[in-house]
């Protein structure tokens, strides 16, 4: 039977992508269909389990149920193709607010994640990943613009990180923190941003990967806020980041990645 990627769900790693498999578990109905219960009865003995994790697993599986292999429609000849994007929210059970948003390009599994609703950044993330900006269809009827973009592209962009801030403590494990970077762009424009960050235990032992995130900058906004997944287990960890910039509409960053490293955590139990 083929099987789903389950570690496309938020709070799934590969550790329990395995033992889900070895239970039978093998597409994103098959994780719907199970109740909390019989999915915490499989996993016995994994820390970090809650029943709220658990049914958002079960959440994001029902929204990907139907999505998985879906290909990319590309008509021949007609200089055109349909993108499908998933949208996800986690949602306070106690306010019904939403804290944060994450949106994923089937096609290519890229990831953008918010605190928050923000309607201006989903629009921004699907004419990011379409090659073009909010105003990119008229770019061929206004005289100028195209050569003023390439130009643009050509010149790099300097980057400097002036610090990393956990934004609310204390952090729990297998929990969504958000993190707050303060950066300083040479160019004052729009600009698109990619933010990666990777908590590696003070024990020595292998980095995990927390964050992959892809937004915008405004100008004159110094501040880029990541919303991350805590380690699965207690302990403490160093935080480093890196994040590079590209001008709007553009695919590839312009300059090299700034990095700000040793922010030192503390996960504590769920």
């Amino acid at each position: 039977m083929e099987a789903d990627d389950f570690t496309r769900i938020d709070g799934i790693g590969h550790k329990i992508e395995s033992r889900l498999r070895a239970a039978g578990v093998y597409t994103y109905k098959d994780l719907a269909d199970r109740s909390a219960d019989e999915l915490a009865e499989l996993l016995t003995g994994m820390s970090g389990l809650s029943r709220e994790r658990i049914e958002s697993w079960r959440s994001q599986a029902a929204a990907l149920t139907g999505v998985a292999g879906m290909a990319v429609s590309r008509p021949p000849d007609e200089g055109q193709h349909d993108e499908s994007y998933l949208v996800r929210v986690l949602v306070n059970d106690h306010d019904g607010s939403i804290r944060s948003t994450t949106m994923s390009r089937i096609a290519t599994d890229e990831e953008g994640r918010w605190p928050g609703w923000d309607a201006d950044r989903m629009l921004d993330f699907v004419q990011g990943r379409a090659g073009t900006g909010r105003h990119g269809y008229l770019a061929a009827e206004v005289g100028g613009e195209e050569q003023a973009q390439e130009e643009a592209a050509a010149r790099p962009i300097d980057i400097v990180v002036d610090g990393l801030l956990v934004e609310r403590r204390p952090v729990r494990a297998a929990q969504p923190f958000s993190v707050i970077m303060t950066v300083r762009a040479s160019h004052d424009e729009r600009l698109a941003y990619d933010a990666t960050l990777v908590a590696k235990p003070v024990d020595g032992t292998a980095k995990q990967l927390v964050a992959t995130e892809t937004g915008v900058l405004p100008p004159g906004v110094p501040e880029v806020r990541i919303v991350a997944q805590a380690p699965v287990t207690p302990g403490r960890y160093r935080l480093d980041a890196a994040i590079s910039l590209r001008g709007w509409g553009e695919t590839r960053p312009r300059g090299v990645a700034a990095m700000v490293e040793n922010l030192f955590i503390d996960v504590q139990p769920a």
